[in-house]
């Protein structure tokens, strides 16, 4: 709120020297006071769109005074803050284009120069790799001519730096990391090209295995030991060694190491935090590790588990005020309760309440409010109705203050799931209407169809409940569901039990229909073996209830279920009772083809007993 009435403030300000500046076009003094204050707009707008909108008026001053190097210098700050906040690489590119003539035309002027070099290093940032190596050359090509220059030295460095977040083999690799080599040695005593290369190795590390990473660390201590009191290396280093919790593998995605690295790791977090104890910076970062590790702890005894936590809850009374570690404390407790509810060790109410207070203390944090939530979630296993509700009333409150979290929303709804099972019908009504709300909200705004299928999944448990008329209803709602979730195996599977259950108090007529619909999902869903399975055990009931003429029909679609799924069991039953079924009827033709084809089931399946006793059923029947 501050930003922005700051912002709001200095728009007003704009406005009243723009109306000067055209008061008096021939005074630069005013053109100049005009262009710094759009400047000053430019650096709090984080909208690269708007920030274009603003720079493109300072392009417009400075091609009013294109003598004036004041005008020029603002000019090219802003071109800089548009490379650093658009999201196109035309864009920036554009913006480097005229950086460069700037600096062309005012070579005499290192500070353009400077910035022109801060423009390149922001555009090797939203490049691939391949093409990030070519404007670092560019800025090599620079920093050449001016071989002196320590800032241009910095982005040099800096965007080689960059440049190893990215997976590369390992020869593009070692060609960088040589490059920032090199660098240091000839700025050995310069701590911004010092805290570049920390950087590089630092994001180095979440890419190396073991033996790899101990050169990187040697090389990341020397650099440290160099400069024991700079805080911005030495958080660098403190990330470097938490990057080592993970591993970077395919499409850049992080992978978790091994817990006794993990533990490695985290205890020279630890160790180094201690060293910087007035840091909040490296104290966030040994929390961090330490909230991870906690993930990794899980086969661990629970005591070492509790200690993992009781470390997070010091950092956290150490830093009452941060935030950030406050997060990490909510990811240790979720964890514990988590292992609390799977062990049923005592104590998970006492962690919840824990989540409780660091959520009314942070109310403001959704990722604390969503660690209050799962810890609430777990809390409501083995609850009764009444205490289920208690924490429905709760995740109520946290869904309607965040109303666009989805995570929440989901537990939300699969709480009230819960508690639907436990109510009678009338309250199990209501409970799944406010799932529906919640569900239909979310249609909208996102393709997750998660909070469809508890819906769904409750409908299901009501409709045991129901009486036929209400069944009816809720099936309905179901084919809804699956109308608006197409191909959702899930939501399929509910509508197909549903239509289950009612065939089981339907006409001839209507189970026809629903056996159509059911044939119609086992279509649209070919490789659902539990669709398929629903569909076999209604055809098996029909096909004891009908006339031999249409039950053959019937057969044959076992038939054709049973070859789709030659290796499921319970789909192959399902054929040998309709084959029983059928041998059973009074005016069945064909009837030892029927036996021959349950013997060919009973020897698929030799160590069937259910077949096998299918088989027995249909010999007797024909004799």
């Amino acid at each position: 709120m501050v930003k922005w009435t700051y912002l709001d403030e200095t728009k007003k300000e704009l406005n009243e020297l723009k109306t000067q500046s055209e008061k008096s076009p021939d005074n630069p003094e005013f053109a100049l006071a005009y262009a710094k204050k759009l400047l000053d707009i430019i650096f709090e707008e984080q909208d690269g769109v708007k920030v274009r909108a603003e720079v493109d008026k300072l392009e417009t001053i400075g091609n009013k005074w294109p003598d004036n190097p004041e005008i020029a210098f603002v000019y090219a700050r802003g071109l800089v803050n548009l490379s650093a906040k658009h999201k196109r690489e035309s864009t920036i590119e554009a913006a480097i284009y005229k950086l460069k003539v700037l600096s062309g035309k005012w070579h005499e002027n290192p500070d353009f120069v400077h910035e022109y070099a801060k423009g390149l290093q922001n555009l090797a940032k939203s490049q691939h790799w391949f093409t990030a190596k070519k404007t670092a050359n560019r800025l090599k090509k620079l920093y050449d001519e001016r071989p002196g220059d320590s800032d241009i030295a910095f982005a040099y460095a800096q965007t080689l730096a960059n440049i190893l977040r990215v997976k590369m083999d390992e020869a593009e690799t070692k060609d960088i990391l040589d490059k920032l080599k090199a660098e240091y040695e000839k700025w050995p005593n310069d701590s911004n090209v010092a805290l570049a290369c920390v950087r590089g190795l630092s994001f180095l590390s979440s890419k190396q295995d073991k033996d790899a990473y101990k050169v990187t660390a040697d090389n990341l201590k020397t650099l440290i030991e160099r400069w024991p009191d700079n805080p911005d290396i030495s958080f660098a280093y403190a990330n470097g060694v938490y990057n080592h919790l993970f591993i970077r593998g395919a499409l850049h995605r992080l992978y978790a190491r091994d817990l006794t690295t993990s533990i490695e790791v985290v205890e020279e977090l630890r160790a180094f935090s201690g060293k910087w104890p007035d840091s909040s910076e490296i104290a966030f970062l040994y929390s961090k590790g330490l909230a991870v590790l906690s993930d990794r702890q899980e086969e661990e005894e629970i005591a070492v588990f509790q200690k993992t936590v009781d470390k997070l809850k010091a950092l956290s009374e150490m830093w009452p005020d941060n935030q950030d570690i406050a997060f990490s404390y909510s990811r240790g407790l979720v964890n514990l309760s988590d292992r609390q509810k799977q062990e049923k060790i005592e104590g998970l109410q006492s962690t919840v309440n824990k989540l409780k207070v660091l959520n009314e203390r942070w109310p403001d944090n959704p990722e604390i409010a969503l660690a209050y939530a799962r810890g609430l979630r777990n809390l409501s296993i083995d609850q009764n109705e009444a205490g289920t509700e208690d924490i429905a009333d709760k995740l109520r409150a946290l869904c309607e203050r965040w109303i666009y979290n989805l995570d929440i929303a989901h537990i939300f709804a699969n709480v009230l799931l819960k508690l639907s099972k436990k109510q009678d019908e009338e309250s199990a009504k209501e409970t799944l209407n406010e799932i529906k709300v919640i569900c239909y909200r979310w249609y909208y705004r996102s393709s997750d169809w998660s909070i469809a299928c508890a819906y769904a999944q409750g409908l299901l448990n009501l409709l045991i409940k129901q009486e036929a008329v209400e069944a009816k209803k809720s099936v309905y709602e179901l084919k809804v569901l699956n109308e608006k979730w197409r191909r959702r195996t899930e939501i399929a599977l509910a509508y197909a039990k549903g239509l289950a259950i009612l065939s089981d108090n339907s006409d001839k007529a209507e189970v026809r229909e629903m056996l159509y619909e059911l044939k119609a999902l086992c279509e649209e869903l070919p490789y659902s073996s539990d669709i398929a399975y629903v569909y076999a055990q209604r055809l098996v009931l029909y096909i004891a209830k009908t006339d031999a003429a249409e039950a053959e029909d019937m057969l044959d679609e076992l038939k054709v279920l049973n070859e789709n799924w030659p290796d499921n069991p319970k789909i192959a039953l399902a054929y040998a009772e309709g084959l029983v079924n059928f041998t059973a009827k009074p005016d069945a033709a064909n009837v030892k083809d029927m036996l021959e084809k349950l013997k060919t089931l009973c020897e698929k399946w030799p160590d069937n007993p259910e077949i096998a006793q299918a088989y027995a059923k249909g010999q007797i029947n024909l004799s």
